[in-house]
């Protein structure tokens, strides 16, 4: 399968400020980690689907560390003035179920990568995007402020006797004043977790199928 990240990488890095970055309605395959950091005033329309790599050898050696509780991710993601637009359609298809096959209800295997982590992130908006089969935590944000993600989808299931376990719709870490507004998640464990030095967090009109509703902690 080609690998689709090194022309994402190239795109963020060519766009990196005041510019327009868009996922036309193609599928584009992530065969290896994304660092997308330090991006200014940057828009991005995702219309299509990110579908992540099947490679669990590569994906528990490279991922990205989220720098607590050991944790690693695919997409580490940060900026100021930043809007990620899905449109309601555009997907981040994580391949889940071969991560709950593969773990087979083990809890926080190593190596397991979160989608995307949103770090070091001020001013920004995502809005209308789509979450399905994530390998492990859906999204984390750490030391992060002022961000607001709005009409977010996340439906992390599984389809044969393995559980989804530890798929978190979201969790934040040293991030203050953060709003969840209009989400919808279906997952195994948390949907919304507010972790350590987590301030000013505000959910509004939300609905949580499964999972464990807001955790604290």
């Amino acid at each position: 399968m080609s690998d689709d990240a090194p022309a994402i990488r190239k795109a963020f890095s060519d766009c990196k400020k005041d510019g327009h970055i868009i996922f036309d309605t193609a599928t584009f395959h992530v065969e290896s980690v994304l660092q997308t950091t330090g991006l200014s005033n940057v828009v991005i329309d995702l219309k299509s689907t990110l579908l992540w790599g099947s490679n669990i050898t590569y994906w528990r050696a490279n991922g990205l560390p989220l720098g607590y509780l050991n944790q690693t991710t695919a997409w580490m993601f940060g900026g100021d003035g930043v809007t990620f637009n899905g449109h309601g359609t555009g997907t981040f298809d994580g391949n889940g179920q071969l991560w709950y096959d593969f773990t087979n209800g083990v809890s926080n295997l190593p190596g397991r990568p979160i989608s995307i982590m949103i770090t070091n992130t001020t001013n920004s908006r995502f809005t209308g995007l789509r979450f399905v089969q994530s390998q492990f935590w859906t999204m984390a944000i750490k030391d992060s402020e002022d961000v607001i993600l709005d009409s977010i989808y996340v439906n992390s299931t599984s389809s044969s006797s393995a559980p989804a376990r530890n798929t978190d719709g979201v969790d934040t870490f040293f991030s203050n004043r953060i709003t969840f507004r209009n989400w919808t998640v279906t997952g195994g464990d948390d949907n919304i977790s507010l972790k350590a030095n987590s301030t000013n967090i505000l959910i509004q009109d939300s609905v949580f199928h499964r999972g464990l509703g807001v955790a604290i902690g």
